[in-house]
């Protein structure tokens, strides 16, 4: 046996990779170049083992060791009897485990039904990190470019102290010389990433992958053909130093490179390669052809590479602006960019020759940028006009946006949805569904037309729709990510009506995390508000919500439907956490929809103006099966209030039929304690613990003026002075107060203040109170500051 070697570290902790040496998968293979770091992984695992041995590569020893666990570093050399050998011990070993590196895969791997970890190239932030740690002052980008993230490289160049792109690739080339490849085979080396017909194109055998994999100069690329190859940057440096390849060839080859990696679906090479020749049209139709999906799977990757384009380009390719947009909002502290990318892809959309074949795009990505900016409606004309022109393309023309169509189906969808028109939205969704060509974009349209009919209050056509993406298998890496997150917010809305808030919480917790990334923000804050309050944590719940708005919320438009129903929402968690100042801070605006609508009428019947609240309620126009519940309650409450008890009666009947019928309760979270006994619903217990105790008066503009001046001082004369009245006026107006608060000491009168936030907002502006405002009381008083 050989020892193992002393581990060495990296400076960077990289849990993607230890995870999966240390899951319950019997054997595990690492899968790498040489300098991808396979020895200093395994080694890094090993130290963390007991009950393991460590066996070096170039043959297995004479007996296996007896641990549980063998690390074999260096299988490439092992010959078929060994293969057997360890077949045999791992069936005969209890909880035997193997993990391996080699170059290549090799016939034993799928035979074992092994986990592969073969992604070893630091990703951007774990460089960035590394750079850090190091006290390096190379831009993270240069050294991604110029080593694509082989960590041998990455060590080296960082100890060396190099910033230049050139002085990197130059001390590359002269620490691994000896990697360079044949004269003949030069011009391989130009490419970043390389196909098999390119390769051969280029002067290359057909066995030349073969040989570079063995000798460890390179590796098969992941992508959706497979069939896209890397050579290490080190090999391509050391061959192009050594066999000077001309500049205007180095060009063509490049240019040919992006043509070809484009046709095969290896997207973000074939970007890689157009943007080293500005062939920014490769580039916008690797987008396009990749779809939104590419950027959330590649975000990082496809920003370093695009960022440097002139904005005069950029306004002549908005599908690329566009997509620097997306990649930047999904950012918090690039948002600002962000706004600036979606400006320039709108201004380029303009310009844009109408007569396009790309038309139709063009208008789907504008919804996309007015939507994510905020900008005129959100989007919502752009996306029905881009539905239209998708649905009537010729046949030929629509082929060309087959692999978008369900990406663009899905981002109508969601604009219309913020736009307040969740029917058009759900049309959206299941065309989509249809047209959908990547398991991400399917889950996504999905999971959006089982959100608007949860949210609409269809829970039987939710449940339906969540059981069909239950039914599926999919990626942990889509369903808890953005791709998954109208799913989880439908399960959770369903939840709810299943009168569970915790198994609600926990479809939420499962995208909490990315809330500071999605667009989804609003409605994540709304159901979780919901939940709370389901859960007699109502002061939790605004306290929770109110910092959301206020972290993601800044620049959103107070009018858009989405601000609007979070309005409603933190009045609803407010009236019920008994913070009645902020609960009456919300007003009707002439757009306003019923839940608006309905969340006012609720605060004026908490302040006892039923004939207010019964005003609202006359004048709201519940559309969907949820608001209509709420608005058969609340004006059941109205007429129990206003002694009409056989129409009340009457209304809570058919809100037990639309609970028989569609299973829907959380419509009757927002009922009042007092009047809960009208109604069955779950949620009885958990909104009588969270009720406010009393209703704290309401006081007229001058009583508020009047208990502000005395919260700064008890001398009536003080007082009298900065309003500009006499003495008696004030002291008529303070036994007015005293008797609304219920109290007989200025002491106690501040206490309630206090205690009922009275003070809140009242204008520190000296004003004026005239003789005729006041109540002119003939009683005597003297000039106390009792």
């Amino acid at each position: 046996m050989t020892p193992p070697p002393r581990p060495v570290s990296a400076l960077v902790s990289r849990p993607r990779l230890l995870d999966v040496l240390s899951s319950e998968s019997p054997v595990v293979v690492v899968i790498g170049s040489r300098g991808a770091g396979k020895t200093v992984l395994l080694s890094e695992w090993f130290s963390t083992r007991t009950n393991a041995a460590w066996l070096g590569g170039g043959g297995l020893p004479d007996a296996l060791p007896t641990q549980q666990t063998l690390v074999l570093d260096g299988a490439d050399g092992l010959d078929p009897a060994d293969w057997r050998r360890l077949d045999r011990w791992l069936a005969e070993t209890p909880g035997a485990r193997l993990r391996v590196s080699a170059r290549a895969p090799f016939a034993a791997m799928s035979q074992w039904d092994a986990a592969i970890v073969h992604d070893l190239a630091f990703t951007r932030a774990e460089l960035a990190d590394y750079l850090g740690r190091r006290g390096s002052a190379a831009d993270p980008r240069t050294v991604l470019m110029a080593t694509a993230g082989l960590p041998d490289a990455v060590r080296l160049v960082t100890q060396t102290g190099a910033t230049a792109a050139r002085d990197m690739e130059a001390l590359l080339a002269r620490v691994w010389a000896d990697a360079a490849l044949p004269a003949d085979e030069a011009r391989l080396a130009i490419p970043a990433t390389l196909t098999p017909d390119l390769a051969v194109e280029l002067g290359g055998t057909v066995d030349v992958f073969e040989r570079a994999i063995r000798r460890g100069d390179g590796a098969w690329v992941d992508g959706p053909s497979g069939l896209a190859f890397a050579l290490i940057a080190p090999v391509r440096a050391a061959t192009l130093a050594r066999h000077p390849v001309d500049e205007g060839d180095r060009h063509a080859v490049r240019e040919r490179a992006a043509e070809a990696l484009l046709a095969q679906g290896a997207f973000v090479p074939a970007i890689v390669e157009a943007v080293a020749v500005e062939r920014f049209d490769l580039v916008d139709a690797a987008l396009k052809n990749g779809g939104l999906a590419l950027l959330s799977a590649h975000g990082p990757t496809l920003a370093a590479l695009l960022q440097g384009i002139p904005t005069a380009r950029l306004r002549q390719h908005p599908v690329i602006a566009l997509a620097l947009g997306v990649m930047y909002n999904a950012r918090r502290q690039h948002r600002v960019r962000a706004v600036e990318m979606f400006a320039i892809a709108l201004v380029g959309m303009q310009a844009a020759p109408r007569s396009s074949s790309d038309r139709a795009l063009l208008r789907a990505l504008e919804s996309i940028a007015r939507r994510l900016t905020g900008i005129g409606d959100g989007g919502v004309r752009a996306a029905r006009s881009a539905s239209g022109q998708l649905s009537e393309l010729p046949t030929a023309e629509a082929g060309q946006l087959e692999a978008l169509r369900g990406d663009l189906r899905v981002h109508l969808g969601v604009s219309l949805l913020y736009g307040g028109h969740p029917e058009e939205a759900r049309a959206e969704f299941e065309r989509a569904v249809t047209g959908a060509v990547r398991p991400s974009v399917e889950l996504m349209a999905i999971g959006g037309v089982a959100l608007t009919h949860a949210l609409a209050g269809d829970v039987p056509d939710a449940r339906r729709w969540i059981a069909t993406a239950e039914e599926r298998t999919w990626a942990q890496g889509i369903v808890d990510e953005y791709p998954g997150s109208m799913l989880r917010i439908a399960q959770a809305r369903v939840a709810l009506e299943d009168g569970d808030p915790a198994a609600s919480i926990a479809f939420l917790d499962r995208v909490w995390p990315i809330i500071d990334t999605i667009e989804h923000w609003p409605l994540l804050g709304a159901v979780r508000a919901l939940a709370d309050h389901a859960s007699g944590r109502p002061e939790e719940g605004l306290a929770r919500l109110r910092s959301l708005r206020s972290q993601r919320g800044a620049k959103m438009r107070s009018s858009r439907p989405a601000a609007r129903a979070l309005d409603a929402t933190e009045a609803a968690l407010a009236l019920a956490a008994g913070d009645l100042v902020s609960a009456r801070r919300l007003n009707v605006h002439r757009s306003d929809g019923a839940d608006v609508r309905l969340a006012v009428a609720r605060v004026a019947l908490h302040d006892g103006d039923h004939e207010r609240a019964l005003r609202l309620v006359a004048d709201t126009r519940p559309t969907t099966p949820d608001q209509r519940m709420a608005y058969l309650a609340t004006s059941a409450v109205v007429l129990r209030r206003l002694d009409r008890r056989d129409e009340c009666d009457a209304l809570v009947r058919q809100v037990a039929a639309m609970q028989r019928a569609l299973g829907l309760h959380t419509p009757l979270l927002l009922v009042a304690d007092r009047d809960r006994d009208l109604f069955d619903h779950p949620y009885a217990e958990a909104g009588a613990a969270s009720a406010p105790s009393a209703a704290p008066p309401r006081l007229t503009p001058r009583e508020a003026i009047v208990l502000s001046e005395l919260a700064r001082t008890a001398n009536v004369d003080e007082v009298a002075a900065r309003l500009h009245v006499s003495p008696n006026t004030v002291k008529s107006q303070r036994r007015t107060l005293y008797r609304k608060l219920g109290v007989t000491r200025r002491e106690d009168a501040l206490a309630v203040a206090v205690a009922h936030r009275l003070l809140d907002g009242t204008d520190d502006r000296t004003r004026e109170i005239t003789p005729a405002e006041a109540n002119t009381s003939t009683e005597a008083s003297t000039n106390s500051t009792s």
